[in-house]
């Protein structure tokens, strides 16, 4: 919702190399998101939802700066980014997550506003970057702000057990977005820059379609794992 449209306008204004530089940092930033999101899982049970937001978000800030300061390197950057989300992973499996069954559906405004937050950061990211170049732009764009709206409806809403549940397979999600990065970070300087676009949206498309298996079941409640198994909606006939 960011990234994509975000690398748009990066890809087709600036040379390969702002494009490898910036991609370099969303990397960073998506590792970062792992902290944020490992954050939010361990705390939002305890804590209000604003304290959780704020620890998370802080846990982000701390992280991105580090790795901006200290990894220069797609190769390690991506080493990092695959141990993150292992131990990310790790996390969200040790942690027990009951999420009640419920009608979770978004209205009209949730999708507005979830856009309008999403342009904003898109504005700033792609519209500030003779002021704030490179590493700072993909820094700006990689922010979890979807996650973080969504969280805000979900808890909001149906309480920390659903959005806990939710942010945990978003997790698995992130994989595409690393891979869209990955392939701008390590192509522009072999193809024109819109074919390394096109190719970086592809690979994400490709990896969506490979992950999406594994992103909901393990963090499906009991009672839609049951549905799955037995085929849809014959699972509730008997409730």
């Amino acid at each position: 919702m960011v990234v994509g449209p975000a690398y748009f306008f990066i890809a087709t204004e600036n040379d390969s190399a702002f494009v490898v530089l910036a991609a370099l940092s969303s990397m960073n930033a998506m590792t970062a998101t792992l902290v944020f999101t490992s954050i939010y899982l361990v705390v939002s049970h305890r804590v209000s939802l604003w304290l959780s937001l704020l620890l998370s978000s802080l846990g982000w800030l701390a992280s991105i700066a580090f790795l901006l300061r200290n990894v220069e390197s797609g190769v390690v950057s991506t080493l990092l980014f695959a141990s993150a989300f292992a131990a990310a992973k790790w996390l969200s499996r040790r942690i027990r997550m009951d999420m009640p069954r419920q009608n979770t559906r978004n209205g009209g405004l949730d999708i507005l506003w979830r856009a309008a937050a999403a342009g904003i950061l898109v504005g700033i990211g792609t519209g500030l970057v003779s002021y704030t170049g490179p590493s700072l732009s993909g820094a700006i764009v990689g922010f979890p702000i979807g996650m973080t709206t969504i969280l805000i409806t979900l808890h909001r809403r149906h309480g920390h057990a659903v959005a806990r549940a939710t942010i945990a397979a978003a997790q698995t999600g992130m994989l595409s977005i690393f891979s869209f990065l990955l392939v701008l970070a390590f192509f522009p300087d072999a193809f024109e820059t819109e074919f390394a676009f096109a190719l970086a949206v592809s690979t994400a498309l490709l990896t969506t379609s490979f992950s999406c298996s594994l992103t909901v079941t393990p963090f499906l409640p009991p009672w839609a794992k049951a549905r799955n198994r037995t085929g849809g909606r014959h699972a509730f006939r008997s409730t």
